[in-house]
């Protein structure tokens, strides 16, 4: 005798292996996802500045050039002054050590004195020369072309509000362009990346790394009418 299983009904096996599926699928997208956030945390910088009047601000930058020391970071995190403290992230274990106070204790033993040897502050970048690198620093890999929409990036930052530094922050591309605006910093006219992304202040200079964790941008701002909109 012939058994037929009426058309649309799925055994229990059938959904058994396809959650096995969804499971592993997962796990190997979160691990990729944690594996990109290493690669792309040995990259990325803490930088402080102050200006003539001892006012201190702090952002974020990433390590671009392992032959000069050069990192990359925005105009407008340095400001007018001419030298930055900058910190690579103090890893242990395989993770960032992530509380702010850590670093400001071990100044002596974690920071670079860095020297601001380029500024444009149309583009709103800037460049600092650092004396030395660590051995655990690395140069990030830089894209061999510009994002599309509907791409998913992410963004390492140090938020100003937080205790806690190296932030990751997952989002989508919505739009590919040339921009020009005015800000308290100047103005400027530069190709801007736009992310459904919440950044926040001290996220500025950030990488903002594509699926392979190279470099696509760099976080400068957000949205002054929707805080989930970033450039």
């Amino acid at each position: 005798m012939s058994h037929f299983r009426p058309h649309g009904v799925v055994s229990p096996f059938c959904y058994t292996l396809f959650a096995l599926t969804f499971v592993t699928a997962m796990t190997q997208s979160a691990r990729a996802d944690a594996d990109k956030y290493s690669k792309t945390l040995q990259s990325t910088v803490w930088i402080i500045t102050s200006d003539a009047e001892n006012e201190t601000s702090t952002g974020t930058g990433v390590f671009v050039d392992v032959d000069k020391r050069l990192v990359l970071t925005n105009a407008h995190v340095v400001g007018d002054s001419r030298s930055a403290v900058v910190f690579f992230a103090d890893v242990r274990n395989g993770l960032p050590e992530v509380k702010r106070k850590h670093y400001l204790d071990n100044v002596m033993k974690l920071a670079q004195p860095g020297k601001v040897v380029a500024v444009d502050r149309k583009r709103d970048l800037a460049l600092i020369q650092l004396p030395k690198i660590p051995a655990r620093a690395k140069v990030i890999e830089l894209a061999d072309s510009s994002t599309k929409p509907g791409s998913a990036v992410d963004v390492i930052g140090n938020p100003g509000g937080s205790d806690v530094l190296w932030v990751n922050t997952s989002g989508t591309v919505r739009s590919v362009y040339d921009k020009k605006f005015k800000s308290n910093h100047g103005e400027h006219d530069f190709k801007v990346v736009e992310i459904q992304s919440p950044i926040k202040p001290g996220d500025s200079g950030g990488p903002v790394v594509d699926n392979d964790g190279k470099l696509v941008a760099i976080a400068q701002s957000f949205s002054p009418e929707s805080p989930l909109i970033s450039y």
